[in-house]
């Protein structure tokens, strides 16, 4: 989820608006990820949605 809405432009600060999370629950999601992708910043996980937007689209379809 975090991934998708990361791709639809939501920043860090507006993440933890809309899940209802804490700051430090939204970097240990993020740190997950981080490690899952093999990536280390925020930065990165966006050129990753940006790279790989086709992935979640086609998976939404069906």
């Amino acid at each position: 989820m975090i991934i998708r809405m990361v791709e639809s432009g939501y920043l860090r600060e507006s993440l933890t608006e809309k899940l209802f999370i804490s700051e430090n629950t939204l970097k240990e999601h993020l740190c997950n990820i981080y490690r899952k992708l093999g990536i280390n910043k925020f930065e990165e996980l966006l050129q990753f949605t940006i790279d790989n937007s086709s992935l979640y689209s086609q998976g939404e379809a069906g």
